[in-house]
């Protein structure tokens, strides 16, 4: 037996005692050692999904060991055979499965992996002097990885970032990584921005107070700024992108917004007028997990730095009401912690 939170239903969240997972031949059984937690977790408990049949475990930023190895798990595992997969947008796969929706996740003391999945190279090794809960956040790093490859920040660009919360402040330490001059980070939530001042961005703007066209402006000589990225489900926020923009400048979206509520006002003259371009963005690859655990694990990113709480697992509530006040950055729960 192991202890784990079932989701029961939805909103319904109960610590029991389960069997352990049935491995498959060529499957891996993985002793959780830290799982972070995920804004997206509070999203499936508080609205379901289509994929999840309860009782359910949650939880897809995992770590911990197998046979003595210290891995971390890439959530998500790709057909590899369709027309996306061929042409490597294995994140916009339609037949994906990901721990913590289709299989059980990592709000427990262990979690199965599929035969595939370790075929696929999901299990990935945590470098020496990396911890177990420096290694769940490389899965949240490896989407700010991914997001950035669409937009492509350059050395010398001006980066905005729209939206401080764990995603957000991820986006300034990779576009810091990869050589941007000067970096706008901005939000209307007065504690965001404080814990965001860790990560070294050259201006923090509180957008509900000052006019951010104008700081951009000031900041980049009228030209505006390369990339925006919005990293908030706020329509505002994209509109407000699209009007600091630069000519030949990108956006990314990655704030998804409700789906009973997704369309938005822009205006679309300056897409056309500064020849910019729009990107989306919400996943990431195996690859990209493997890319950004090569960052933790090289110190060229801090992982550390973006914890803000380690819990007990059984008090995830706790951490979910912390992420919803926006008092944490990454809440790491603990399996075998009292």
């Amino acid at each position: 037996m192991m202890n784990a939170m079932l989701m029961k239903d939805i909103g319904v969240l109960e610590q029991e005692d389960v069997p352990m997972p049935e491995v498959e031949p060529g499957g891996l059984l993985v002793k959780v050692e830290a799982c972070a937690l995920c804004a997206t977790d509070i999203k499936l408990l508080d609205y379901g999904h289509a994929a999840i049949r309860y009782p359910h475990v949650l939880g897809h930023e995992i770590a911990g060991t197998v046979n003595g190895r210290r891995v971390a798990l890439a959530p998500t595992l790709s057909c590899r055979n369709c027309w996306l997969c061929e042409m490597g947008a294995d994140t916009l796969c339609a037949d994906k499965k990901t721990f913590g929706y289709h299989w059980w996740g990592g709000f427990a003391e262990y979690v199965a992996v599929p035969r595939r999945a370790v075929e696929n190279d999901m299990v990935i090794p945590i470098p020496e002097g990396v911890s177990f809960e420096e290694a769940a956040i490389a899965e949240p790093l490896a989407c700010a990885v991914h997001g950035q490859d669409e937009v492509r920040p350059r050395p010398g660009d001006t980066v905005v970032v729209i939206g401080l919360g764990p995603l957000g402040c991820m986006h300034i330490a990779v576009a810091r990584e990869r050589g941007a001059a000067k970096i706008i980070a901005v939000d209307i939530s007065p504690s965001r921005l404080a814990l965001a001042e860790r990560f070294g961005a050259d201006r923090y703007v509180n957008s509900a107070e000052e006019d951010l066209r104008a700081v951009v402006a000031g900041e980049t000589g009228d030209r505006g700024a390369n990339v925006v990225i919005v990293a908030t489900p706020a329509k505002p926020a994209i509109s407000l992108g699209v009007e600091i923009i630069a000519p030949k400048g990108r956006i990314s979206l990655f704030g998804g917004l409700p789906k009973t509520d997704p369309e938005i006002r822009i205006d679309a003259n300056i897409i056309h007028y500064k020849e910019a371009s729009i990107h989306g963005s919400f996943s990431a690859s195996p690859g990209d997990c493997r890319r950004a655990m090569g960052l933790v694990g090289s110190s060229r990113i801090d992982a550390s730095a973006f914890i803000t709480h380690t819990i007990p697992l059984t008090r995830v509530r706790d951490g979910m009401d912390l992420i919803k006040k926006g008092e944490s950055l990454k809440v790491i729960l603990k399996p075998r912690q009292d």
